[in-house]
């Protein structure tokens, strides 16, 4: 009886420590993006302008970016803003597109009895953000905004951020902060609660490599949130600016774990005698990649033609090529064909990562085969191996964008790639031809904290990549700012790894990162089209600042992702990769994926062969 009670106690502790730890997160964060205590702010889109005069509307969309703006290019055209009510106006931030050229365009804004004047412009193009201030406050029940003067193109806005003088706190928009907390939480937990894995089985199940996915997948949600947000700077909050400016290097990451970690599934065929391993790689990776990909092309070309979301360009007159190109992984060679699905070029690295997989077992079987012969107890010798197989990978990756440089296609082929999946190669040699890694250590209490250390320098190494590259003075086709990033990631792998071996990741506290990792590939696939969907919902006023345009964007972007990934990992994913278990089905597929393998390679060394002979 006093057991049970300790046991009731303990579960009642614990219970009481997860909440708190929960409203921490829900709670900190709101605070946090809810600034200036007394001062109420309003955001307000293009949309919400009622205009007089010639204005008219554009649709913006480009690399990373879709968004909605209000331009004219008349003298004396009027935009107004209804606040409803009489308020005490303190500042206006208009956010305007400043076009190139020495001329300045200016507006007059007014609020009641007073107006202020604005000039912007005179320098290089871009968004720019700029703003008046009322003191003492003006009350005002609208606002009016009056295209004074057009020295250049046009007087072109997107969006306005009003303050006003209010007592107290922020609370409506407190409130919608943590509701973006909480939602994002809730799907999170769903995510745990109902993801399978690992989703695919070849040997020991790592959790680190399942949380490192999962950091890629977020920096890649936190650079394109930036562009359908319509937010290229957040100057309030300059680490995460650094870090969203940066998110590109998550694909890196994908790349750096998904070699390492498939270093060991071929160490682990080979110490078995397993037979057949170039095809049953071959077989498990097509199944992996291949059934969810073609379920989510289908799914986007359905949806776009009943919803025109998300914005596929696939017409009668290009459907051909594109099906053709995009089921042989050829995509990449032509531009508008590798946008066509989606309007966005984000699958690009599906195809890269495919290539990967047809030329890993090609390379590395031979090679491990020979290291496992020699039959290392210890880490050193491998590591001395593990530096050589990095050093080969970034002079080969320097060497073709030397030989290629220039060309378009080149960023989305393995060729400039091999630096990052060499790396992954590298520090899984060590471990992988010694069976040292497989060893269970003591648990240490330190342990958790070295995993949190490990992942909040990755998150700088990530956000700072370019100022630490000065460490390397190195030519650019090394891309320096990448390379530092890929030996951060490769030290933060190994120490996960060590941490892994002490128990310290098998806990509730890192499960949410590791179910995005088990979910990072569908999320990959799915998260432009959810953004796109989420850039037609109206934003909510009083989101209050520029930069909480971009939280409401990635907040409901990215608990939706998780949902739609979810209904997919348990609907198409998962029963799709149950059939490994299936002899009769493994035997057959494995011819027909080993088919489909060599069909890839002929046609991609094809197209290949045919851009290099365009190359002047």
């Amino acid at each position: 009886m006093e057991r049970e009670e300790t046991n009731y106690l303990k579960y009642n502790a614990h219970s009481l420590t997860f909440g708190m730890l929960i409203l921490a997160l829900i709670l900190v964060p709101a605070l946090l993006v809810t600034k200036t205590p007394t001062t109420e702010t309003r955001y307000f889109s293009d949309r919400a302008l009622s205009t007089f005069g010639d204005w008219r509307t554009l649709n913006l969309f480009g690399r990373y970016t879709e968004g909605h703006a209000t331009f004219t290019p008349n003298k004396g055209a009027s935009a107004v803003i209804n606040l409803g009510e009489a308020k005490y106006v303190t500042n206006i931030a208009i956010r305007f597109y400043a076009y190139n050229g020495p001329q300045t365009n200016a507006v007059t804004v007014t609020a009641g009895k007073y107006s202020k004047r604005i000039v912007y412009g005179g320098g290089p193009p871009g968004v720019t953000v700029s703003s008046v201030e009322f003191d003492p406050p003006s009350d005002a029940r609208k606002i009016t905004i009056l295209a004074e003067k057009i020295g250049t193109g046009t007087v072109l806005i997107d969006g306005v951020v009003v303050g006003f003088a209010e007592p107290g706190f922020d609370l409506p928009r407190f409130v919608l902060n943590a509701a973006l907390i909480a939602m994002f939480i809730l799907s999170v937990w769903l995510a745990v609660k109902f993801t399978k894995g690992p989703p695919v089985s070849s040997g020991r199940v790592y959790l680190s490599v399942d949380m490192l996915r999962g950091v890629g997948a977020s920096l890649v949600l936190l650079l394109h949130a930036t562009g359908y947000a319509g937010q290229p700077q957040l100057a309030a909050f300059p680490f995460l600016n650094r870090l969203s400016q940066n998110g590109h290097f998550g694909v890196e990451i994908f790349y750096v774990v998904s070699a390492f970690t498939l270093t060991f599934s071929i160490s682990s065929a080979l110490r078995h005698g397993r037979p057949g391993i170039v095809q049953d790689f071959w077989r498990r990776r097509v199944l992996r990649i291949m059934p969810v990909f073609a379920m989510t092309f289908i799914m986007c070309l359905v949806l776009s033609a009943a919803f025109s979301i998300p914005k596929s360009l696939v017409t009668l007159e290009n459907v051909g090529s594109v099906l053709f190109r995009y089921a042989t992984m050829s995509y990449f060679f032509d531009k508008e064909i590798l946008i066509a699905p989606i309007g966005h070029s984000v699958w690009w690295s599906i195809s890269t990562e495919f290539q990967f997989y047809i030329l890993m077992p090609l390379l590395c079987l031979p090679f491990i085969a020979g290291l496992l012969s020699w039959k290392w107890e210890g880490w050193g010798k491998g590591a001395v191996v593990g530096v050589a197989i990095a050093a080969v990978g970034v002079l080969l990756a320097a060497s073709f964008r030397i030989i290629f440089g220039g060309q378009p296609w080149l960023v989305y082929t393995v060729l400039y790639h091999l630096d990052a999946f060499f790396f992954g190669i590298a520090i899984a040699i060590p471990l992988a031809t010694s069976n040292r890694d497989t060893t269970m250590h003591k648990p240490s209490h330190a342990a958790p904290i070295f995993a949190i250390l490990a992942l909040v320098a990755l998150a700088v190494a990530v956000a700072f990549a370019k100022p630490i590259s000065v460490l390397f003075p190195l030519s650019d086709v090394f891309v320096p700012p990448r390379l530092a990033v890929l030996i951060a990631c490769a030290a933060v792998v190994l120490l996960l790894r060590y941490v892994e071996n002490r128990g310290a990741l098998d806990n509730g506290l890192l499960s949410g990162l590791r179910a995005l990792g088990l979910l990072s590939f569908v999320i990959y696939l799915t998260h432009v089209p959810v953004m796109q969907f989420v850039t037609k919902l109206p934003v909510p006023s009083i989101i209050g600042t520029f930069e909480g345009v971009y939280f409401w964007t990635l907040g409901v972007s990215f608990s939706l992702v998780i949902l739609v990934s979810l209904a997919l990992h348990v609907a198409v994913e998962m029963p799709v990769l149950a059939l490994n278990k299936n002899p009769r089905f493994v035997h057959w597929f494995t011819k027909i994926s080993f088919g489909y393998v060599i069909l890839v390679c002929l046609i991609i060394a094809w197209s290949l062969r045919q851009v290099i002979a365009s190359i002047p």
